[in-house]
């Protein structure tokens, strides 16, 4: 692996995590709410970086051995990283809260809404991360496909 490669990835792992945060923070930018921005990014860098360094990581060299490199490779492997805080924070907060009445909401819509809330911003790290890690000139990278 080259310099330039290396330094791609790296540059992948930092901005990929908080690249969901940061389309939010744009989309509340956009409707005039500044706050909301801020809250968005704060919490795509809670979230996503423990997930993408402890789960993140091995992913991509699991992908890398695989030959999986493609966009919707990292696209679906993202989304579904995204879904690992929903599968660890929301089952100990229910437990801790006592279920989903005590978190504010009764109807199993709202923890619909975080599972897909999550699954696209994993999507959204995940494409990110390709765009930013996986150079064209690399092999099976030059296509969005696979």
């Amino acid at each position: 692996m080259d310099r330039v490669t290396l330094v791609r990835i790296l540059a992948g792992f930092a901005v990929g995590p908080i690249a969901p945060g940061l389309l939010f923070a744009l989309g509340c930018l956009v409707l005039g709410n500044s706050y909301g921005g801020s809250h968005w990014i704060a919490l795509a860098f809670r979230i996503g970086y423990p997930v993408a360094f402890i789960f993140g990581i091995p992913a991509f060299l699991f992908m890398q051995w695989k030959g999986w490199t493609g966009a919707w490779a990292y696209t679906i492997a993202g989304s579904l990283l995204g879904l690992v805080p929903c599968c660890i924070v929301v089952p100990a907060a229910i437990g801790f809260a006592g279920g989903l009445d005590a978190m504010g909401g009764s109807r199993i819509e709202s923890l619909g809404e975080i599972v897909a809330l999550a699954f696209f911003c994993g999507a959204v790290a995940g494409l990110c991360f390709w765009i930013i890690a996986r150079p064209a000139g690399l092999p099976g990278t030059a296509r969005l496909s696979t």
